[in-house]
């Protein structure tokens, strides 16, 4: 360790110096002090002098006008009638004494001798000639003319006399004043010029001082700082040696020249071992990543820092992993002399980060499970309960006695029951995981509501029950949002109230809270009924999924617990809110608000349907039934039958290309899970082989009613999707848009052909979206050709073009061409669904 020695300290010479050197300062700063007192006492005499002459001169002036007033007050007194004698006297004597003063010496101060010889001339005249005269005419009392113009020649030689002199006193008083002036401004600056010369002389002075210290200063600065250096050299010692980081000490050329005790403890390589080799030659291995050996190689010839993180082998050939920060040291000249390297071991770190991307990948691979199970469960629940449903629903139309019906109906209710817990499953599912996307579109209020309440219509006449309905006339006839969202709340809430009331009503409220300022419309939906109610301390359990106000109300009324965890869920989604007030035995009211602007009357392309009736005239179709499941096969025949339609049914997806191969169907209803070959594959072999005019409409009836099922289905070039557990409705309605979309042309009917043509673009456009197969390229170009040829001949303009050229164009068409022509074909499409009112098929 370096050692520090002792710099003697100032002694008393250079003390004394400093004292000698402040003495002469002060003493030639009190001396210049002292001449500038003098001098600034000189100057504010003189001031004084200027002052008194100022007085003087003002004071005879003054008497002059004193003189001139006095003989205008003896003019007045001499023209009064009758004359009075004493105050004209009076004022004789008052003349006759500023005569006198105006003649005395004093008075050169006027502005010399000259106007002294003129004052003192005024002054005899007034004694000589003017007062004798004003004498005789006092003692007459009857002054003369001559007497009255002789005073006013005096008034006015006196009046020029003043002036004259009041001009040569300012001036001279102006003279003197600047005069005095200067001298001080000259003193001022001498005193100025004085007090510089004091600071300067400080200046050197302090300067003298500082040069006879400095040497004294450096050397106890020096010595105070190595005696710092070195221990600060000591405590870097200690640290480096004691840390639990790995430290080593390179050459420029980057080998070992010391090590701490931690790298030797860690790494089991001692100093003596690995001195003047590369830390790289013993501490590499296999897992050793090559690239950022090299990278680390590069910045050391680069003389860069850097900052990496590799694994080493300890000495017995353990790995472990390091963060290093690699740092060059340079000398004054900026040449590199070192390279400090500190390790940091982040194994730790590192097995954890391992061990949370494993947890992701489980925690992921468990979203899969369950998505996967509920899949599963969906689809193995929905399959029989198709079979329970419908063939309950067809034994219901059937003879049967009073207590076989009951039986029916309620094993009926009892899978309606099951389904809707699956669904309200699924759904919740699919809230918890953010897979629901809502729509925004156009819908009337009005229609929402009542479909809402004709769809829960019969439970409540079942119960005994009133379902009432109100709607605000403040209320926007048309809202855009999500009406499948919005309705699935109200069920929601209609029914929990139709559950929960044993007698009285349920009533539905649409108001309408005022918007705030750039806020939209906020629509409120209240729902109210008059049963058990909710006790205050329990209300906070009801939006809790699989929650419920207690275990009885389970047995009493059943359900899961899921609807209004459901209704919560959809509303947060929708950035509305939800509550409850509720009172014990009186009833409660549920109110959801939601904002939802108003939205133009137009006619709404997008419209909700009128629920369909199964009482409703069906058209004549082909109906072919693609399903493996007998039991399903019986259903979906015995329904169909009901319908008036004698289906034909195949058992898989093979069986269903072969039967559109020998003849025609109008519709196919099609199950996506069959062995030999599933839905998917059969709808993408029946687009790429049959030509335009045999294309049939194409439902996928499947079990998996997952919101990603339906789309994929329709990506696969199917036109429509009914979930199973179906019912007569469900079939009545996707027949009725079967022969919408397949009716044909006739005359005067424009809005029909629209809507033929829409259907037909629209399975066009389908088919380009699978545009990925090479086969449904040539399919959709031929259905293109088919839609350009009846657009002709129907007078469409609207299709006519991009038809055309999706018609003839030939299997080298580039993607981005049609691309081009799909956008083209979207825009036409939408405006003919737009001018029909027809729903998107």
């Amino acid at each position: 360790m370096p050692s520090t020695r002792e710099v003697p300290r100032p002694g008393a010479r250079a003390w004394r110096r400093g004292l000698l050197a402040w003495g002469v300062v002060v003493l030639t700063a009190a001396a210049l002090g002292l001449l500038g007192h003098a001098l600034f006492g000189q100057t504010s005499r003189l001031r004084a002098n200027v002052a008194v002459t100022r007085s003087l001169v003002d004071a005879n002036v003054r008497t002059l006008g004193q003189a001139q007033r006095e003989i205008l007050r003896l003019q007045l007194q001499l023209g009064r009638r009758p004359l009075d004698r004493e105050a004209a006297e009076l004022h004789a004597a008052f003349v006759d004494q500023r005569m006198q003063e105006i003649s005395l010496d004093a008075s050169a101060a006027l502005g010399g001798r000259a106007l002294l010889r003129r004052a003192r001339v005024l002054a005899g005249e007034w004694s000589f000639a003017v007062r004798p005269a004003v004498t005789r005419a006092l003692r007459t009392g009857r002054p003369s003319a001559r007497l009255r113009a002789t005073l006013r020649r005096l008034e006015l030689a006196i009046n020029d006399l003043a002036s004259t002199a009041e001009i040569h006193r300012r001036t001279r008083a102006h003279d003197t004043y600047v005069g005095a002036e200067r001298l001080q401004a000259g003193a001022r600056r001498t005193m100025a010029a004085i007090g510089v010369a004091c600071v300067l002389f400080l200046v050197l002075a302090c300067l003298t001082l500082w040069f006879v210290r400095r040497h004294d200063r450096e050397l106890d600065r020096y010595s105070d700082r190595l005696a710092g250096l070195d221990s600060q050299l000591r405590k870097l010692s200690l640290v480096a040696a004691n840390t639990r980081n790995l430290v080593v000490i390179t050459d420029a050329d980057g080998r070992v020249e010391w090590v701490n005790e931690a790298f030797e403890r860690t790494t089991g390589h001692p100093l003596a071992a690995i001195a003047g080799r590369r830390p790289g030659d013993v501490l590499h291995g296999p897992q050793t990543d090559p690239q950022v050996v090299a990278t680390m190689r590069e910045r050391l010839r680069a003389g860069q820092g850097f900052d990496v993180e590799i694994v080493n082998y300890t000495a017995a050939g353990e790995p472990y992993w390091v963060a290093i920060e690699v740092r060059p040291v340079r000398d004054a000249h900026g040449t590199i002399q070192n390279f400090l390297a500190v390790q940091t071991d982040i194994t730790g770190r590192r097995r954890a980060e391992r061990e949370l991307r494993d947890a992701k990948d489980a925690a992921e691979e468990s979203a899969r499970v369950k998505a996967r199970f509920l899949a599963n469960m969906s689809h193995e629940i929905r399959t029989p309960l198709n079979a329970v449903i419908g063939l309950t629903g067809l034994l219901d139309q059937t003879e049967l006695t009073v207590e076989q019906r009951e039986y029916t109906q309620t094993a009926r209710n009892s899978g309606e029951l099951l389904l809707a817990i699956v669904n309200d499953i699924l759904t919740f599912s699919a809230l918890e995981d953010g897979a629901v996307e809502l729509e925004q579109r156009p819908f009337a209020v009005a229609e929402l509501v009542s479909g809402t309440v004709e769809l829960l219509g019969p439970e409540a006449r079942r119960r005994g029950l009133e379902l009432r309905t109100t709607v605000a006339p403040e209320v926007p006839a048309r809202v855009v949002g999500d009406p499948t969202r919005i309705r699935q709340i109200l069920v929601n809430l209609l029914a929990n109230g139709l559950k929960f009331t044993p007698s009285g009503e349920v009533h539905l409220a649409v108001g309408c809270v005022p918007a705030e300022a750039g806020r939209p419309c906020r629509v409120r939906l209240t729902v109210t009924d008059t049963g058990v109610g909710i006790p205050a301390d329990r209300l906070d359990r009801l939006f809790r999924p699989f929650s419920q106000v207690d275990a009885s109300t389970t047995r009493r009324f059943g359900g899961t617990g899921l609807g209004l965890a459901i209704c919560r869920h959809l509303t947060d989604l929708m950035g509305g809110e939800i509550g409850v007030r509720s009172v014990p035995d009186e009833g409660s009211s549920f109110w959801v608000e939601l904002p939802l602007r108003a939205a133009a009357a137009a006619a709404d392309p997008d419209a909700d349907p009128a629920p369909p009736r199964s009482a409703q005239a069906t058209p004549p179709l082909d109906v072919l039934v693609v399903e493996d499941d007998l039991v399903n096969q019986m259903v979906a025949r015995e329904v169909l039958r009901t319908l008036g339609y004698a289906a034909e049914v195949v058992a898989n997806g093979r069986e269903a290309v072969d039967a559109l191969r020998d003849r025609s169907f109008d519709v196919v209803f099609m199950d996506a899970n069959m062995p030999v070959m599933d839905g998917e594959t059969a709808t993408r072999a029946i687009r790429a082989e049959l030509p335009a005019d045999r294309q049939p409409w194409i439902v996928a009836m499947t079990a998996n009613a997952l919101a990603q099922d339906r789309q994929r289905y329709l990506d696969a070039g199917m036109d429509a999707y009914l979930a199973k557990p179906f019912s007569a409705d469900g079939l009545a309605s996707e027949l009725r848009r079967a022969a919408d979309a397949r009716r044909p042309t006739v005359d005067g009917d424009d809005g029909a052909a629209r809507a033929r043509f829409a259907a037909r673009g629209a399975l066009v456009r389908r088919t380009l979206g699978a545009s990925a197969y090479v086969d449904h390229r040539a399919r959709a170009v031929q259905l293109a050709h088919d839609l350009a040829q009846d657009a002709t001949a129907t007078a469409l303009p609207e299709l006519q073009g991009i038809a055309g050229q999706l018609g003839t164009a030939s299997d080298t068409m580039s993607a981005h061409e049609l691309e081009a022509l799909v956008a083209q074909l979207d825009t036409v499409l939408s405006r003919l669904h737009a001018g029909t009112g027809d729903p998107s098929p």
